[in-house]
């Protein structure tokens, strides 16, 4: 799905608490993020140094600019 803003961004992750999703800006490195039950959102942003995790408010800084390709990350079986 293709969202416009990271409040859109925002809300299809909290819509769906451990699902983790792959998000590509127009502009930016691509992240990789979930929101945890409490409403809490942790990032992995892929850039040229390496992977940064923690909980963070989710801006244009964060992601990049829009428009964001967000994609759910299919659970690989155990």
């Amino acid at each position: 799905m293709v969202l416009q803003t990271p409040r859109d961004v925002v809300r299809e992750l909290k819509s769906n608490p451990g699902q983790e999703y792959d998000i590509r800006p127009a502009r930016g490195y691509p992240t990789r993020a979930y929101a945890l039950k409490s409403g809490s959102l942790v990032i992995w942003k892929f850039d040229a140094w390496r992977a940064q995790t923690g909980f963070v408010e989710l801006t244009e800084v964060e992601l990049g600019q829009g428009p964001y390709l967000v994609q759910r990350v299919p659970e690989v079986a155990k």
